[in-house]
């Protein structure tokens, strides 16, 4: 149970390393525990008081194991397989056939897909079984992600979907305070030099291209390690 000791004892660093974990994944459920510590922590940063310093001085951040590493936007129903949809959008886009529900169905059944969501290196598992040849690559740099684009290859990214679209106060407290969470995936279609911007597919949001500047994107992209998978 989260209660308000715990709480106040995560904000002034005294939890131990069990407690913060467990604050951590709790937030990460509900926003709006997530939100009321983003609250104390502003208060504590405008009152300068312990808390509000240590916070700033990096305070406790808990780094996701590889173990633990996963993308948590499949949590509990398939309205949440944003990474699955973007398999299904490249497949698409190669002139397969593909259904939503038949790739989901698959993708649970082979244990590539399950109620904590889709792990890193299970992404692009469904291309490959449609005979698709993929490249996961963690620590990827931008130039690498351009240049794949240049060669026509489809490009699938996970990133921090709250940098993309979120409150970005919030989420820069989020990376300092909770740690990095790569919680959703994208398509990367189309990059502008000129405009300093890049275009994405966003199952969250439909077909409709969104576009972001670099460095919105950049700061989501890094959550994830750079991680990315090209497809040929």
């Amino acid at each position: 149970m989260i209660n308000e000791e715990l709480i106040a004892a995560y904000l002034d660093g005294n939890t131990t390393l069990e407690e913060t974990i467990r604050i951590v994944r709790a937030m990460q459920i509900d926003k709006r525990l997530s939100r009321l510590i983003f609250n104390c922590y502003l208060v504590d940063q405008k009152s300068g008081n312990a808390a509000g310093q240590k916070k700033r001085s990096g305070g406790k951040v808990v780094e996701m194991t590889s173990r633990e590493e996963k993308v948590y936007m499949a949590a509990k129903n398939d309205a949440n397989n944003c990474e699955i949809l973007c398999e299904m959008f490249i497949l698409i886009a190669k002139g397969m056939k593909a259904d939503s529900g038949k790739l989901t169905e698959k993708a649970r059944k082979n244990g590539w897909f399950s109620a904590e969501g889709t792990k890193l290196n299970d992404f692009g598992k469904l291309l490959e079984s449609n005979g698709l040849v993929v490249e996961r690559r963690r620590k990827a740099s931008f130039e690498e992600l351009k240049k794949a684009l240049d060669l026509q290859k489809h490009v699938l990214v996970a990133v921090d979907g709250g940098e993309l679209i979120g409150d970005q106060s919030f989420e820069k407290f989020e990376d300092q305070c909770i740690g990095k969470i790569p919680d959703h995936a994208v398509v990367v279609t189309a990059y502008n030099e000129s405009g300093q911007s890049i275009s994405l597919y966003d199952p969250t949001i439909g077909n409709k291209t969104c576009v972001y500047t670099y460095e919105r994107f950049l700061d989501a992209w890094d959550d994830s390690k750079n991680y990315m998978i090209t497809v040929e």
